[in-house]
């Protein structure tokens, strides 16, 4: 008899209560009642529950569902989360290979939770559980709890957070990172959504709060820190004495040769962390490894959903254990025995038996009756009602709604709880529409499973978030529907991740050796930050060296005269030397060019003031329909830049909008967008892009974007016969093509347009100076939608304002799936194993290899190791026509595997290509290997990126800092990994934003300078009045620097002295002091001196005062010739304070000051300037103008 949820979970622990049987079956359970039923029974049972599910797939999407219906969210701490999935390795067994950081964070996160709560719900695909884990004694006495007013000893507690896994770095910002600075720890603990903040005082834990990573800055107290094990091998555990005559031990048993042995014993004695070191676990501790079931509480209940499965994929799991064994044992390569480190099917079986548990499937199946076996407990779920059209017959017609309103109004009539779970406020906007249109008055009201249960009326309701499929279950009264059910094929939610500081690109970060400009003396190396003492006062200087080994220091309170310098393409500096009068020279060449550049730029935006063009009438329903059906829920940076170019386009005036996002950010979507909108309105578009991939790269997107439309869309390209392109040029002039796509063969006379509305242009910079000449003329005729991948700086966004309109999408790429980062050496049957699980899946793999010489030589290697592969090669030296046609195989999948150096088409999209391997990944930089591993996890497979390193372990203290810097890049595949973004433009050229004329000019003073410079021109030709620029001086003799035991990390310091001088305002001191005290503790007197003197610089550049010098007790104050001094105010105020002050013709002013602590003299020179204020013509003073305090 089929039963509701309550009464089969009811009957299920009536059944528990007896104590007769030990095996539970409950069948015809489908689609979301899983979930649904174990939810009903967390919230009975009140019992520890281990869910365990055939495959991984299956329990994230389960643990997802589960979460969804309890009302818990992902973005809650894992210490109050009920429900923790325990995730697989995703590496095969005894790889050289480590697992991810978050996973081994995420299964240390369900031991605790295990250990510690009540009744928890620990979701695992059986995979995991095959897999020993560390003693449950000794990860149990690990566990450290910290309360305020607890007494802590914090060399002792630096000792054991090394011992757990955590890594020592200067700010922290992902897991397993912990950072000390004075009386402050901060640490990211597993069971923490967000990194936590101790402060001490005197070895007393005064304060615990949670901070967020991205800022730094505190968001709340907690009552408590609970800091457990982050990773299965610390970095500091390998260097043991011990382990390394185990591991030697167990090599001479499997007969390892003397080569590979010395150079795994030489990893291990080193201490640093390798590619597959947790190979070593059996070895690391004087325990043995449990299993997850010796963590079990006696009242646990086990949940196997099906359970046949679930024990075949146990017995085939240990099959593939053998099976690498035997492989390690052939080569032969380190592998511990079996079964210290994994269990084996039979091992699960009787596990798996001795537990009391549930067994869950969609059959129902007939058996006699065993002993300890209860019988089958039924569940009448049925697939939910599907309107979405049928994905195999290829059909794209939009699904009726028709009938699933005519099901709403009958569950509501009858009381029952229809829900539909959708993917995206977009989707939730367009499905209410939809319904509206039937008039199903729908509830959008309701935020959780839980309240809607209990809602007071029975609306059908819609919610943000995911079901793999839906269900109804008669006898509740449910009616769940998936996205899937209703539109068809799901669409991708994009998870923002978070964004740090500066992501357009941040130019403070500065390490020695860099190459910067100084302003006024030219380009030098930076060789760090000196401490040093001049005339008896202490402060830190920026030690610049210029050509001819000359240095010069630079006082930290004028750091913003240096800047990082960059170079056009990449290029590499020249140094300066000191006095030399050619810095100047340089400098003026390129104020002249910046003018000329800056006077085309005008010249066009006049002309586009003047021009009459064509405002397209706002969108209609049409329009929103066919934005509904964009695969992915747009990025609120996308959805800002959509909106802005529509607003543009329904202006008169032509558009010229330039989208600066990184490739996959979704700026060509932005681009359909815009192209609808003119095809509807009877306009023409013209695309043009740099390549001829690209072009039908585009032309595809747009043929699959505009299929349900009677638009005609063309290509003129080479891969066309000249035939075919004679005829799309004709066509072109008849008005019969309404969008073409093409390279700069569109910008021929012979192309002739009918009714031209829209030209969109892909990397502008990428075009020759006669495309541009031609673009520039089409540019005051019709809207102009420009797509760029390359980083715009702050400064450059400033200077383009009100002359072309910028829109940024900053938003990082969706987590379609996340790209998996592994550090591996070379090694064939890896490589093997890697490309075949690729191509199994129906994938494709990019093997990057960045040395021509013997790319030929690779090819051939790798398809003796996988014959099974169609090899192409791609690299820069092959000429143009044989690039493009081995680009075009790759994508339409006539190969698989593609060897290529490091020219991957930043543009190009190919969703099947979801396997990289980096060969010497160490050579790359971090910008350039992030930018490569962008290319895959660009659908809905999971990616995965091998960044491979020489086999040799370790060779000199520089591989070693590489290797450590390809971690790094591994460790922050969340939003740390986005920081990377913005060293982009050292690795692309700052050439390639303004293009190649510019280039020079921009190698000569570097990219920062050369753009405020630019931002000078613009001003001066506008006939704006210029503000003059310069440092002020300021001697007082009170020291002011950042003590280095309050900010031991040199960068860190550099970038607080670069945000102490940029501040604007007082506030913003104020905000950097709380800031400071917040991060690092009590504001020690030295910074409250430095930001005084901050301010005080600040204040006295608003007043164009160049120097404030304190000599004695006499304070000299120089005006800057140009500063609006009303001289007879400044002689009346001179004249009223006789007794202290005086004045020079040149309007010099001295004023003595009363000798007292630094509070007092820095009150008193704040005074001062007060009342220079009321002596100038200032139409924006932030200070208060007033007299001069007696």
């Amino acid at each position: 008899m089929e039963r509701n949820l309550k009464e089969a979970i009811g009957e299920l622990k009536a059944r528990l209560d007896l104590a007769t049987d030990r095996r539970f079956p409950v069948t015809g359970v489908k689609g979301a009642a899983q979930a649904l039923m174990l939810r009903e029974a967390a919230l009975t049972l009140d019992r520890p529950l281990l869910v365990v599910t055939p495959r991984p797939a299956e329990a994230e999407a389960l643990a997802a569902e589960l979460g969804f219906f309890l009302d818990e969210s992902p973005q809650s701490d894992p210490i109050t989360r009920r429900i923790h999935l325990l995730r697989a390795w995703e590496i095969k067994p005894l790889a050289q290979l480590s697992p991810a950081i978050d996973i081994q964070a995420a299964q240390f996160a369900a031991l605790h939770a295990l250990l510690r709560q009540r009744a928890p719900i620990v979701i695992a695909p059986v995979e995991a559980l095959m897999m020993r884990t560390v003693s449950r004694a000794m990860f149990s006495d690990s566990i450290v709890k910290i309360t305020p007013a607890d007494a802590i000893d914090l060399d002792a507690l630096v000792d054991t957070l090394a011992r757990l896994g955590y890594q020592r770095v200067p700010q922290v910002e992902e897991l397993g990172d912990f950072s000390v600075r004075g009386g402050i720890v901060d640490v990211y603990s597993p069971l923490f959504h967000d990194p936590v903040r101790i402060e001490l005082e005197d070895d007393i834990v005064v304060s615990i709060r949670r901070f967020e990573a991205a800022t730094q800055r505190s968001m709340g107290e907690l009552t408590e820190a609970v800091i457990i094990q982050t990773r299965y091998v610390a970095p500091g555990s390998l260097k043991d004495e011990r382990l390394h005559n185990q591991v030697a031990l167990r090599a001479a048993e499997i007969g390892m040769v003397r080569k590979e042995l010395g150079e795994l014993l030489e990893a291990v004695d080193s201490g640093l962390l390798f590619p597959g070191a947790e190979i070593l676990l059996p070895y690391l501790h004087d325990r043995p490894l449990d299993t997850l079931f010796e963590y079990l509480p006696a009242r646990a209940l086990g949940w196997f959903v099906e359970s046949g499965r679930v024990l075949a994929e146990a017995h085939s799991y240990t099959d593939r254990v053998f099976a690498e064994a035997d492989a390690a044992q052939a080569k032969p390569a380190f592998y511990p025995p079996i079964d210290m480190m994994f269990i084996a099917g039979n091992d699960y079986e009787r596990m798996a038996d001795s537990l009391i548990a549930v067994e869950t499937g969609s059959l129902i199946t007939v058996a006699s009756p065993q002993a300890g076996r209860a019988p089958a407990i039924e569940i009448g779920a049925q697939p939910s009602l599907k309107i979405a059209p049928d994905q195999t017959t290829g059909s794209r017609t939009p699904p009726s709604f028709e009938p699933l309103a005519a099901l709403l109004k009958e569950v509501q009539r009858t009381q029952g709880r229809a829900l539909m779970v959708v993917e995206g406020p977009n989707q939730v906007a367009r499905l209410r529409r939809h319904l509206e249109a039937y008039q199903v008055e729908v509830n959008a009201d309701c935020k959780s499973f839980g309240a809607l249960l209990e809602w007071p009326e029975y609306r059908p309701a819609i919610m943000e978030g995911e079901l793999s499929a839906g269900v109804v279950l008669p006898h509740d009264g449910i009616y769940l529907f998936s996205e899937e059910d209703i539109f068809g094929e799901p669409r991708v939610r994009r998870r923002s991740r978070p964004v740090a500081r500066g992501a357009l690109l941040n130019l403070e970060e500065l390490k020695p050796d860099d190459f910067v400009v100084h302003i006024d003396h030219g380009i030098a190396r930076y060789r760090g930050l000196r401490h040093l003492k001049v005339a008896d006062i202490a402060g830190d200087f920026l030690n610049l060296e210029y050509a001819g080994n000359d240095t010069m220091y630079v006082p930290v309170e004028r750091i913003n005269q240096v800047q990082r310098y960059i170079g056009g393409d990449g290029a590499e500096a020249k140094l300066d030397r000191l006095g030399s009068g050619s810095w100047d020279r340089v400098k003026q060449r390129t104020r002249q060019a910046v003018l000329a550049m800056a006077g085309e730029l005008l010249e066009v935006y006049a002309a586009r003031e003047v021009m009459e063009g064509h405002a397209f009438p706002h969108p209609g329903p049409d329009y929103h329909e066919f934005s509904d059906r964009f695969e992915f829920e747009e990025t609120p940076d996308q959805a800002a830049a959509i909106d802005e170019v529509v607003r543009d386009m329904s202006q008169p005036k032509p558009m010229d909008r330039l989208i600066c996002g990184d490739a996959g950010f979704g700026k060509t979507e932005v681009a359909v967008r815009a192209a609808f909108m003119a095809v509807m309105n009877g306009r023409q578009v013209a695309m043009l892009v740099p390549t001829t991939i690209l072009a039908e790269q585009h032309w595809t997107t747009f043929c699959k974007r505009f299929k349900d439309y009677p638009v005609r869309i063309e290509m003129i390209s080479r891969f066309r016969s000249p035939r075919e392109n004679r005829q799309t040029i004709e066509d072109l002039r008849r008005g019969v093509v309404d969008i073409v796509v093409g390279t700069h063969r569109l910008l021929q006379s012979d192309i002739e347009f009918k009714k031209l509305g829209l030209l969109i242009i892909d990397e502008e910079h990428r075009f020759g100076v006669a495309d541009k000449e031609r673009i520039k003329r089409m540019r005051t005729m019709v809207d102009v939608l420009t797509l760029t991948a390359t980083p715009i700086p702050r400064t450059l966004h400033m200077a383009m304002l009100g002359i072309r309109d910028l829109s940024v999408i900053q938003t990082a790429p969706p987590d379609r799936q996340s790209i998996r980062t592994f550090v591996a050496h070379f090694d064939d049957a890896l490589l093997r194993e890697v490309i075949l699980r690729e191509l199994n899946r129906g994938g494709q793999v990019f093997f990057v290899h960045n040395r021509v010489e013997n790319i030929e030589y690779v090819t051939r290697h790798l398809r003796a190791i996988v014959p099974e592969a169609q090899i192409g090669i791609a690299h820069g030296q092959m000429n143009e026509r044989e690039l493009e046609h081995v680009m075009r195989d790759f994508i339409e999948n006539r190969m698989n595997v593609l060897v290529c150096s490091a020219i991957i088409e930043s543009g190009l999209d190919i969703p099947n290509a979801n396997t990289m391997i980096i060969n010497r990944a160490d050579h790359f930089g971090l910008a350039q290997l992030y930018q490569l591993r962008g290319r895959v996890g660009r659908s809905r497979q999971k990616a995965y990126a091998y960044l491979l390193i020489p086999g040799e372990h370790i060779i000199t203290r520089d591989a070693k800092r590489r290797i450590e810097a390809l971690r790094e890049l591994v460790e922050s595949d969340g939003g740390g990994g986005f920081k990377l973004a913005m060293h982009d433009l050292e690795h692309r050229g700052a050439g390639n934003l303004l293009g190649k004329q510019q280039s020079g000019e921009i190698t000569a003073v570097g990219f920062e300078l050369y753009t405020e410079m630019m931002e000078q021109a613009i001003h001066e030709l506008r006939g704006e009045p210029l503000r003059v620029d310069f440092e002020p001086e300021l001697r007082l003799g009170i020291p002011a620097y950042i003590p280095q035991d309050f900010a031991p990390d040199e960068n860190e310091r550099l970038v607080l002295y670069r945000r102490m001088a940029r501040a604007e305002s007082t506030r913003d001191l104020d905000e950097l002091r709380d800031e400071l005290r917040d991060r690092f503790g009590p504001v020690p007197t030295l910074i409250e001196n430095l930001l005084s003197a901050m301010n005080i610089r600040r204040q006295m550049k608003e007043l164009m005062i160049t120097s404030a010098i304190l000599k004695g007790d006499q304070l000299e104050v120089r005006f800057h010739p140009e500063a609006p001094v009303d001289a007879s105010q400044l002689a009346a105020l001179v004249n009223s304070n006789r007794n202290r002050m005086r004045m020079t013709p040149s309007c010099q002013v001295m004023i003595r000051l009363t000798v007292g602590d630094y509070i007092q003299t820095f009150a008193q020179v704040i005074d001062i300037l007060q009342a220079l204020a009321a002596c100038e013509k200032l139409e924006n003073w932030s200070g208060k103008s007033g007299e001069l305090a007696n």
